[in-house]
């Protein structure tokens, strides 16, 4: 029986394409449990916005290029 929870409540988000898919309650809850668990740890986290796909992978790439040209970067001063 829990199996079968879990697996129906797993395949209940299994549509979702956009963040804008979930809601705003539940995006919020979201927001807020980030924002909690910083807490515990004693750091402050604060969501300033919240995107869809496009906008995350656009990011990704963008940290990805930065990490390869700082190995990079390091790679040619280091090397000599």
């Amino acid at each position: 029986m829990i199996g079968s929870s879990v697996e129906e409540a797993n395949h209940s988000y299994a549509n979702i394409e956009h963040i804008d898919d979930l809601g705003k309650a539940l995006v919020q809850e979201l927001s807020e449990s980030f924002v909690n668990v910083h807490e515990v740890d004693g750091s402050k986290f604060e969501v300033l916005d919240v995107r869809g796909p496009k906008e995350a992978r656009r990011r990704i790439e963008k940290g990805r290029a930065a990490r390869w040209f700082s190995w990079r970067l390091d790679f040619l001063t280091t090397s000599r």
